[in-house]
């Protein structure tokens, strides 16, 4: 006789990561995770072989249930989870065509260097996530005691990664994919809700490795990256460190927005391997700057907006959402106005000055790390002058990557773009917020050799009338006399309805004749 079975429970992630835990205490339902149920029965009193009954996805509050028609004999459970979805894969650890492509390349040519970045590029290019592959986490296996089941509803309750030691829900690196899936949903819902010109990619899900090491890199120097051809984010653990922390996963995962919504960048993902850091110092290249610049602004945003946290900028400077100072910057070898696009640090401040309300109350000239806030009553705005900062949202800042043909860009952000003057052109003409009186008081916030204050540059003196120039003349009816209703003009011409096209006009009435 058949008789349904219900199995049923809830994935959930207790974090011990403060960024996270400060804010979603307790449990926190994973969404969207695969999770399969088998089942098995006795057979002549031995328990058989496993069998899957279903594969289902959790809801909003981390809900499955999976039912199944079978007979009334009892039953042990296993049960599994997969971090994948049409959005993001979550892989393991599995460096093996990955050692096999590095290998070949060092036993040709010992490290790579800038002669075979080409040729590393091309094969990059061509590899595709064959090598890597999502694993089932177990979550429950019945395998080795004798407990069992009766038909009917089993509620197996909660199944809480990293608040268990039970199978792979105490495992750190389950635990850690947990955590990724976790934070990235919440970034994507954040990016979701400002339209779909700016999502991410849904022809090409994100895909986070963890753990990676790098065999060409050594443990002293590696770092997390991201790979522009196939969205993959490689987060490294190896014998000197773990890169595992919310601010490096969201920032990587910007890098894969900002590649998905501008002009790839080849170099980006071979800096590291070539030149041993994309974080040192001014960069000969501004592109790089850039992308390093807005992955590590956008990220901090991020981490604010959804988890109320200010973010270090690579555990040194906090970001506050406040633009840098002229000495900070200058304390990071940015010397004038030709050094600011080579350094992330003075990305990451004109994005921030990009988003500042009444910058006119900053002090550029400050001593600290941060252009300090001033009370409106310690700043002395000159009569007459108007205060006008662009005060962009998030948005409207990521907007600038994307095409606005309307505007007179057909295509999105290109490399040649990223530079400190065609990045606030192409800002300007495409919003309206922005003004070539701000492009021009940006470059003069940013430049540490200035020392203009923040007032003398945002509060302008209202613009004159533009002067006629010298082969202006009025409009031929502004030479004729004013028209009074009812008479001739002073020429004797007849006065004619200007206003209106004849079909509109009422036709004139005729005198009867006597």
């Amino acid at each position: 006789m058949q008789v349904t079975w219900k199995v049923e429970g809830r994935i959930s992630l207790k974090s011990n990561d403060s960024t996270i835990a400060n804010v979603f205490p307790g449990m926190l339902p994973l969404a969207g995770v695969q999770v399969k149920v088998s089942a098995r029965e006795k057979i002549l009193g031995v328990w058989g072989p496993f069998n899957s009954w279903d594969t289902v996805t959790t809801n909003s509050d981390g809900y499955f249930e999976v039912k199944k028609e079978k007979d009334k004999s009892d039953r042990q459970f296993k049960i599994e989870v997969l971090f994948k979805d049409n959005t993001l894969k979550i892989y393991p650890e599995n460096d093996g065509l990955w050692n096999t492509i590095t290998e070949g390349f060092t036993d040709m040519f010992g490290q790579i260097t800038d002669k075979v970045e080409d040729a590393v590029e091309q094969l990059l290019e061509q590899t595709s996530r064959i090598a890597y592959d999502v694993k089932w986490f177990k979550i429950l296996d019945e395998d080795k005691d004798d407990k069992k089941h009766s038909h009917g509803t089993i509620d197996f309750g909660y199944f809480i990664f990293g608040g268990s030691s039970k199978q792979d829900l105490g495992d750190s690196i389950a635990v850690k994919h947990a955590t990724a899936w976790f934070v990235y949903k919440k970034v994507f819902s954040v990016f979701n809700g400002f339209g779909k010109t700016l999502h991410f990619d849904d022809k090409k899900p994100v895909a986070l490795k963890y753990p990676h090491d790098n065999p060409i890199i050594g443990d002293n120097t590696e770092a997390a990256y991201s790979d522009p051809y196939n969205y993959i984010i490689f987060i490294i653990r190896n014998k000197k460190s773990d890169w595992f922390n919310v601010d490096t996963i969201v920032h990587e995962l910007m890098h894969i927005w900002a590649y998905q919504h501008c002009e790839k960048e080849k170099a980006m993902a071979w800096q590291l391997a070539i030149h041993g850091s994309t974080h040192s110092g001014l960069q000969k290249k501004s592109f790089v700057a850039f992308h390093e610049g807005f992955a590590e602004w956008a990220s901090n945003r991020l981490t604010r907006l959804i988890f109320g946290k200010d973010s270090d900028i690579y555990g040194g400077t906090t970001d506050t959402g406040v633009p840098f100072s002229r000495r900070f910057l200058k304390g990071k070898n940015v010397k004038n106005e030709s050094d600011i696009d080579k350094s992330e640090y003075a990305w990451i401040s004109l994005f921030n000055i990009l988003m500042t309300p009444d910058l006119h109350l900053h002090n550029f000239n400050s001593s600290t790390d941060y252009a300090a806030a001033m009370s409106s009553s310690s700043v002395t705005v000159p009569s007459r002058h108007v205060c006008s900062s662009p005060a962009l949202t998030f948005d409207e800042i990521l907007s600038v990557f994307i095409e606005h043909e309307s505007d007179g860009y057909k295509k999105v952000l290109t490399k040649n773009e990223m530079n400190l003057d065609d990045f606030l052109e192409r800002a300007k003409d495409i919003s309206d917020k922005v003004t070539q009186d701000h492009v021009e008081a940006i470059k003069i916030l940013l430049d540490p050799s200035k020392t203009d204050s923040a007032v003398s540059v945002i509060c302008l003196p209202p613009k004159a009338p533009r002067k006629p120039g010298e082969d202006w003349k009025p409009p031929k009816d502004l030479q004729q006399p004013p028209v009074i209703s009812g008479r001739r003009r002073a020429d004797n011409k007849k006065e004619t309805d200007k206003a209106g096209s004849r079909a509109n006009r009422r036709p004139a009435t005729k005198s009867k004749k006597t």
